[in-house]
């Protein structure tokens, strides 16, 4: 029977009563060669051998391996011998990577012995304390786990063993570590040492997802971890956790997301508390602690940092292909100009969303967040600076602003050319100096809700035209607008269907144009909106106004100017207190003003 339990041994005399002062001889098995046990788990202290047993009988006692033992009481009576006994951690029976011949001493190779323990269809596999060498990749199937002691159970991908404190001639080697081809499975509690990948996760011939990997420190590997999409959409990585996993002295990336041409990106993946810190080494190549080269549809990063060396060039890095990331309490370090996040050029485009960032601390000499192509599709909410806050397409019910900064755009070019509003700009600061262009608004249906502020600043006088870029004829209501001078300018909204004027220093005059034919013909259609008519009287003809107590006349001011030659009449009727006005030659004219009693003429050109 075995007599070991959590690494407690206890023994009792003939007659059922502890053995006080009895003494445990061990040896390895099948031997009298004497072998070392343990005080605890991590294998750090060893007992003295005979190990001599206290009052109770008992005494701590961890095992590394197979043994024989032999057990005498205080005066050197034996009391009993065993062979080939091995310690168990718990009342399930798991395999232990020792019991397949596992040495652990950071020299013998091991790797055969962790082949074989998870070949042997055991669920879990547990590596004690110890420096296990290994000299290929360890891989894991579906619904298998590898599992150590803590920090104390090191996985060594390479010949020199570990030292925290100096970096080893064979920093690294070129093939992988620990790699997830199947699913449900789980790496934990262990360190791993050098290797090319220390982690990878990869469907080579099925989908690779919900994997775990907890409580996991990584040293000295080129890159930490790689989540990899692979070749084929049909083996997928997501829906797999980290967390509590420490990547330290990278070479050249921490946490590595990416595909092959024609993979799927990894996507809906979960990373908790993870770190990638440098400790001061110098990386090579890339140069980042996040790689999101690759990955969609809501992968996350919660509560993780990147510490980086002076020479890295970004934190955390965002490819063309990646899209819906979400990035919360991530801590971004480094002496030197890393950005703090990095999005290349198309980051976040397409249908899959932007990123979104909460709660970001920036501590690097580089970019808070460097957006290459300046379209900024990503939410960020207390995130760095200068955008502490940038919250695209958003509806608030309710706000009160205490400030409100407005993003202004400069257009300036020689020689001048036509040129459209940016997206992200409201205010548009246009000169025209090096030639006159057409300034083409969006079509109205792809900037709803979208206001303009577009002003003229040079004091040329070449014209700058506002036009509609699906109609070159029509702009902001529903016509091209003008800006001629210095200073003007217009503020447009659009509805969905229509660019409206809301406010601009150049109002627009109406007229129109009478060609009267029948004698005798009265004009009764004067429009008090419309300054200006011009009526050509090719019979006699009578103006009739509007009352001038009429709402729609207050306040106005319009021009009645003969356009003809004389021949027929054209008289203005019931002007400042029913005088009729006549206008006899061409291009006689009144300019009249209703102030709510009257119309009373403002300036005139007649012939008396």
């Amino acid at each position: 029977m075995n007599p070991f339990l959590a690494g407690k041994f206890r023994a009792f005399d003939e007659e059922g009563a502890p053995l006080s002062g009895g003494k445990l001889y061990t040896y390895k098995a099948g031997s009298d060669d004497a072998k070392e046990t343990f005080t605890d788990f991590t294998g750090a202290s060893a007992n003295s051998n005979p190990v001599i047993l206290d009052s109770d009988g008992e005494a701590n006692v961890w095992l590394r391996g197979a043994y024989k033992m032999v057990l005498k009481d205080s005066n050197d009576v034996q009391q009993w011998s065993v062979d080939n006994i091995e310690q168990r951690y718990n009342a399930i029976e798991n395999a232990s990577v020792v019991d397949y011949g596992a040495i652990g001493d950071g020299t013998t190779d091991d790797t055969q012995a962790f082949i074989d323990a998870l070949a042997a269809n055991n669920g879990s596999v547990f590596v004690p304390a110890g420096s296990y060498y290994l000299t290929a990749q360890i891989t894991l199937q579906n619904f298998q786990m590898l599992y150590g002691a803590g920090d104390t159970s090191i996985l060594q991908f390479r010949v020199d063993p570990f030292s925290k404190d100096t970096l080893a001639s064979s920093y690294h080697t070129n093939y992988n570590g620990v790699v997830f081809e199947g699913s449900y499975a789980t790496l934990k509690d262990l360190s791993i040492v050098g290797g090319n990948k220390a982690i990878v996760m990869r469907g080579n011939t099925r989908e690779c997802v919900s994997n775990l990997v907890d409580n996991v420190r990584v040293w000295d590997a080129v890159i930490g971890i790689c989540l990899d999409g692979g070749d084929n959409t049909n083996y997928p990585v997501y829906w797999n956790s980290v967390r509590n996993l420490l990547i330290e002295r990278p070479r050249d990336m921490g946490v590595y997301l990416k595909r092959d041409v024609g993979g799927d990106t990894p996507n809906a993946n979960y990373f908790r508390n993870t770190r990638v810190y440098s400790h001061g080494q110098a990386m090579s190549n890339d140069k980042i602690g996040f790689n999101i080269d690759a990955g969609r549809y809501g992968n996350s990063f919660v509560d993780c940092e990147a510490n980086l060396h002076s020479g890295a060039t970004a934190c955390m890095r965002y490819g063309d292909v990646t899209g819906q990331n979400y990035v919360m309490n991530f801590t971004a370090e480094c002496l030197g100009g890393a950005s703090g996040i990095w999005m290349d050029t198309g980051s976040g485009d397409g249908f899959d969303g932007p990123m979104s960032f909460l709660n970001y601390f920036h501590a690097t000499a580089g970019a808070s967040i460097l957006d290459t192509d300046g379209e900024k599709r990503y939410i960020a909410m207390n995130a760095g600076f200068p955008d502490r806050f940038h919250l695209p397409q958003t509806r608030a019910t309710d706000i009160i602003i205490e400030q409100l900064n407005m993003e202004s755009r400069f257009y300036d070019v020689n020689p001048a050319a036509d040129t459209a509003p940016t997206s992200t700009e409201p205010v548009q600061l246009l000169s025209s100096f090096n030639g006159a262009f057409n300034f083409d608004l969006p079509s109205p249906a792809d900037a709803t809700g979208r206001l303009y502020f577009v002003k003229k600043t040079d004091i040329s006088e070449n014209v700058i035209t506002i036009r509609r870029a699906d109609n070159a004829s029509s702009g902001p209501d529903g016509r091209n607008f003008q800006l001629l001078k210095k200073g003007d300018y217009i503020i447009v909204y659009s509805n969905g269907a229509d660019w409206s004027i809301f406010a601009t220093n150049l109002p627009k005059r109406e007229s129109k144009f009478y060609d009267t034919s029948v004698t005798g013909a009265t004009l009764t259609d004067i429009d008090p909106d419309i300054f200006f008519h011009l009526i050509s009287p090719l019979s006699n003809t009578t103006v009739a106004l509007r009352a001038a107590s009429d709402a729609r006349c207050v306040g106005k001011t319009t021009i009645i100017k003969r356009n003809s030659a004389g021949g027929t009449t054209l008289k203005v009727l019931s002007i400042e207190g029913g005088y009729d006005v006549a206008l006899d030659d061409q291009n006689d004219y009144v300019m009249l003003y209703s102030n709510g009693a009257d119309w009373f003429i403002v300036s005139e050109r007649r012939t008396f």
